[in-house]
């Protein structure tokens, strides 16, 4: 068997190099080449990979069997791995024939839209709130970024493989020595050279903060928690953090790094953003120093009534600066209005520091850029979107999207996954939950960033680190990508890489024993050649794209944090996830652009503008809004006289509960929601949204309001 395999991949290799002499000559006789020397580049890493892989069937196959969570490699694991080298080869022959007919085409005379170049530099333009090439005044216009998350770059091989962005990471712990306490001035140069090596190379390159793993990593130097006690080690409950953000130490340390690196670096061409931090979480806090702020922030709360509090709370605290009070941060619940006022102050605090750190940034980046823009933004996951809200993480998406200069996120767009989120979707196993939620993460964050890109850093169109798909085809790549780009993606960071570098070794993850890695070679050759091309398609029709991503909205989804604190505390019927998600979905396929409006910055402006010349035919959605404050019910109640100026979409349970609370947590008179019954409504049956709800929205938007409803509602529903 393994004498039939060397000749295969003998035969192979010999297949690929005749059709990369026939690529390469065809590409020289067309304008516009670079898919086919993109192509060329990716096919010799693929070859060398392929022919890696069909030698190292063992290793390969330690991999699947970590894959599959098993304790010692199976005789059907060491079947799979000698599948691996051949399955390459012949994905690569593939694109390459694929690249050869293309290529004829065009040199037949057959049309192709121009490619661009990558921009070296690129700003933010305010109107359109797209990334465009160049700097302001010198505008080539809009322009769509993409890289790799696990990636390391070096010459002419980024271009290869459509790398037109990428990231440089540091943190405290590499920036200092291992003794204390001083900055290591070789980690300083040697991040000064990676910046200039990117400025040279012209490609835009991000610098990303690294803040530790609770658990696993610090992020801080060995020597930080004995010189400032309870650092690292009373941090609570947190997701990529390794230190406590209230800690004094924590913004010296931070300082002092900050204060050496950045003056080194800013003047450098290539460098435009800083990413503050990779999938934070802040659920739990246990320091002494958010204790005390927790207590002060109580105290001005509850307006130093300590009785106030114990009712509210129905606990029997001594004082403001009751020990026990450490308990509601995140470990023990007292009741919704607890949760509420926990929820709102980590909310604060968690903003309070990215505030801090992007201004600290800023004020040692400033002085070197002449003048050149620069901008910050943190990553945050699909989970904390506020799509799939968890609520009690510390994200106040609509906060962090005032306070940081780009929007980002990472989100999973997975080809026969399964759902994320646990809510049937319409129509049944054809449009992805997962489609639905990467679709509504981007319009989320552009409706509460305005005109601030979407960057996703982390896009798990094709991969997790648990999940990974070895058929994955061309076309729904280029599906996945187009969704993306079509609701407002700027920036694509594929989650997609699995080597050492450039050389064909493994990058053997030490968290999953390499299962990361194990199914990615398969489908890597079609993976990376459509995210590559669809690139350059989408960036040949880039004004299109932004016209298409940029149209006027119809449909308003309601969106509250103090909604999602208190539905994220356990009262409520239905999740907001499930109702949020439902309402998304079913909308989406009426045909009109859907946006978000946050109830405490936004609505107001948007009731003015419903309720003036142009505004007829806005419908505002709320998705079994649970919790809002007074103000935001007689803001709505003004949308009440207009036909279907609002409608209500949830389960017979969720529908009841609707404005049950305010901003606090306390509960709202049901007859001050009395009103709420002549509202048009849309009723979830236990399938949630199938295609009987889908008939019926329609028939309900053609009753209610006719400006809006689709003309042909009736033979869409059938349909």
């Amino acid at each position: 068997l393994l004498l039939l395999l060397l000749c295969a991949v003998g035969s192979s290799a010999n297949e690929i190099e005749g059709l990369q002499t026939e690529l390469a000559k065809c590409a020289a006789s067309v304008d516009n080449n670079f898919p086919e020397n993109s192509t060329l580049g990716m096919s010799r890493l693929w070859g060398a990979y392929a022919d890696f892989d069909s030698k190292n069937i063992q290793r390969m196959a330690q991999t699947i069997s970590a894959f599959h969570r098993h304790h010692n490699v199976t005789p059907a694991d060491i079947a799979e791995a000698e599948l691996v080298g051949p399955t390459e080869f012949n994905a690569t022959i593939s694109i390459l024939k694929s690249a050869v007919h293309e290529c004829q085409r065009v040199q037949s005379g057959g049309f192709r839209l121009p490619t661009r170049p990558p921009p070296a530099s690129v700003y933010v333009n305010s109107t359109t709130g797209y990334l465009h090439g160049g700097a302001p005044g010198q505008d080539e216009g809009p322009f769509l970024l993409t890289g790799y998350c696990e990636f390391s770059g070096e010459g002419n091989n980024m271009s290869l493989v459509g790398v037109t962005s990428q990231t440089i990471s540091i943190s405290p712990k590499s920036l200092f020595n291992p003794q204390c306490c001083d900055i290591k001035a070789s980690a300083i140069e040697n991040v000064k050279n990676e910046f200039n090596t990117a400025a040279e190379e012209g490609v835009p390159t991000m610098l990303f903060y690294g803040n530790g793993h609770e658990g696993t990593d610090t992020g801080m130097p060995p020597w930080a928690e004995a010189k400032y006690p309870g650092l690292t080690t009373n941090i609570g409950t947190t997701s990529f953090f390794g230190y406590d953000i209230d800690h004094p130490g924590a913004k010296i340390l931070w300082t002092t790094a900050l204060q050496a690196l950045l003056p080194q670096i800013a003047a450098s061409k290539g460098l435009f953003a800083v990413v503050l931090a990779n999938e934070p979480s802040f659920s739990k806090a246990n320091s002494t120093y958010t204790l005390a702020n927790f207590q002060g922030f109580l105290k001005d709360r509850y307006a130093n009534d300590l009785a106030s509090l114990n009712q509210a709370w129905n606990t029997t605290f001594k004082g403001f600066d009751d020990h026990r009070i450490g308990q509601a941060m995140g470990y023990v619940g007292f009741g919704t209005q607890q949760a509420m006022d926990w929820g709102t102050f980590n909310n604060q605090r968690v903003a309070e520091w990215f505030a801090w750190i992007c201004n600290t940034t800023k004020a040692y980046i400033a002085p070197g850029r002449s003048g050149r823009p620069f901008y910050c933004m943190a990553k945050f996951s699909n989970g904390a979107s506020g799509v799939c809200q968890q609520h009690t993480n510390g994200l106040d998406r609509v906060a962090l999207s005032a306070l940081l200069d780009l929007s980002s996120c990472d989100t999973r767009a997975e080809d026969g996954a399964g759902s994320h989120c646990d809510f049937p979707q319409m129509p049944v196993d054809t449009y992805a939950m997962d489609w639905v939620s990467i679709a509504s993460s981007y319009d989320m964050m552009r409706s509460f960033g305005k005109s601030k890109p979407v960057l996703d850093t982390e896009w798990h169109g094709v991969s997790t680190v648990g999940f990974r798909k070895a058929n994955i085809s061309y076309e729904y790549m280029d599906a996945a990508m187009w969704l993306s780009y079509l609701h407002g993606l700027n920036m694509n960071y594929i989650w997609y890489w699995g080597r050492a570098g450039w050389g064909p070794s493994f990058k053997m993850s030490s968290e999953f024993a390499g299962a990361d890695f194990a199914y990615s070679a398969n489908a890597q050759p079609f993976v990376m050649s459509s995210f590559v091309q669809t690139s350059v398609r989408a960036n040949a029709l880039v004004q299109e794209v932004v016209q298409v991503a940029n149209q006027a909205p119809q449909y308003f989804l309601l969106y509250s944090v103090h909604d999602a604190l208190c539905k994220g505390s356990g009262v409520a019927a239905a999740s907001s996830t499930e109702i949020g998600l439902a309402a998304y979905s079913l909308l989406h396929w009426v045909g009109h652009a859907l946006a978000y409006v946050d109830a405490d910055t936004q609505l107001e402006d948007y009731v003015a503008a419903a309720g003036g010349k142009g505004g007829s035919g806005r419908v505002l959605v709320l998705p079994s809004t649970l919790a809002v404050s007074d103000r935001v019910v007689a803001l709505v109640r003004q949308l009440e006289h207009l036909p279907c100026g609002l409608l209500l979409v949830g389960t017979n349970a969720s529908l009841a509960q609707v404005f049950a609370f305010d901003e606090r947590g306390r509960e709202r008179p049901a007859p001050e929601r009395s009103w709420l019954q002549s509202v048009p409504r849309l009723e979830l049956g236990p399938a949630g949204a199938t295609e009987a709800e889908y008939g019926r929205l329609l028939s309900l938007l053609d009753a209610g309001c006719p400006a809006v409803g689709p003309q042909a509602g009736a033979a869409a529903a059938a349909a």
